[in-house]
């Protein structure tokens, strides 16, 4: 399921985060607040999602130096391109 911190959880009002539909609505609300608040640069959405907000903050907008955050960045990225490519859009 999502990603989602303890109190990242409870500021979206989850009550019980092991509840697949509360868990997932939760983590859709959160990547689209981290995509309007990065006006769409996928990157920073999912370095912020992986990271948190604050982190990206604390490196003036950029994509954290923790290993597992660039390495996710770089992972879903590809996945994403891949998909792209393999259905034409």
């Amino acid at each position: 399921m999502m990603q989602l911190m303890p109190a990242v959880a409870a500021n979206l009002g989850v009550v019980n985060l092991l509840d697949p539909r509360e868990n997932i609505m939760a983590g859709a609300q959160l990547l689209r607040e981290l995509h309007d608040r990065y006006q769409g640069n996928l990157p920073l959405v999912l370095a912020s999602y992986n990271a948190g907000a604050t982190a990206v903050a604390r490196f003036g907008k950029r994509i954290p130096p923790f290993p597992e955050t660039q390495a996710y960045v770089k992972r879903v990225t590809r996945l994403l391109k891949k998909s792209h490519e393999a259905t034409g859009d």
